[in-house]
């Protein structure tokens, strides 16, 4: 019976007393982690650069610990490591999760009446879901979408906020994860499994629309 036992579901994930991370935790996918975890027993630390928003999370869910750490800077990052060392002495779970493109942007520039950042955004199949386009309904809407999208991309992008994108999205996950190891092996051995590393991405690496450009490129990376 014992045996069986081991194969319960509340066995085989039980995340009571885990210790997570998870950067950009604060809003979005990061967030809806973060609740999931601290909702099985998970003593989670959401990080970002918003610490008013990072804050307002923890008020919400007490058991969700805020914790600022730009995640492209190597002194925030090693502060963040202290903290967590001096609190738990370990760490069994990082989640890299950090998708920006300079696309959005530009499109909230070009249209500052959409709502939010460039919404509202324009429903391909309403009948199919609500799946969304990564395009905003006024850009779907405009007969100069293709000369929008050759010139303005081209003429307002650089080599410089390329290189931003590629670092905040590829390098950045790198030197986040290599700085948490020691505290990733500590969880390891603490439970005698191994701790999880769980990197994010996107589908726009399979996709070809003009919105998604660079979170292509890095999701392919």
């Amino acid at each position: 019976m014992s045996d069986l036992d081991d194969l319960k579901i509340s066995n085989l994930v039980n995340l009571t007393g885990r210790i997570a991370l998870i950067t950009g935790g604060g809003t979005g996918i990061g967030l809806m982690i973060a609740k999931g975890f601290a909702a099985n027993g998970v003593k989670v630390y959401i990080t970002g650069r918003r610490e008013e928003v990072l804050h307002q999370v923890h008020l919400q869910y007490p058991n969700i610990q805020p914790l600022r750490m730009d995640v492209t800077n190597k002194e925030e990052i090693a502060n963040a490591v202290k903290v967590i060392e001096e609190e738990d002495g370990k760490l069994d779970i990082l989640v890299n999760k950090y998708i920006s493109s300079l696309s959005y942007t530009l499109l909230a520039k070009e249209y500052p009446d959409s709502a939010g950042d460039v919404g509202p955004f324009y429903s391909l199949s309403e009948s199919a879901g609500g799946v969304m386009n990564s395009m905003p309904y006024a850009l779907a809407q405009d007969k100069d979408c293709d000369q929008w999208s050759n010139s303005h991309f081209f003429n307002q992008y650089d080599f410089e906020h390329w290189a931003n994108v590629f670092n905040l999205n590829t390098t950045a996950p790198f030197f986040v994860t290599m700085a948490f190891l020691d505290l990733l092996k500590k969880g390891a051995a603490s439970r005698k499994v191994m701790s999880s590393v769980i990197m994010i991405s996107s589908v726009a690496g399979g996709k070809a629309k003009i919105t998604y450009n660079i979170v292509g490129f890095i999701s392919i990376a």
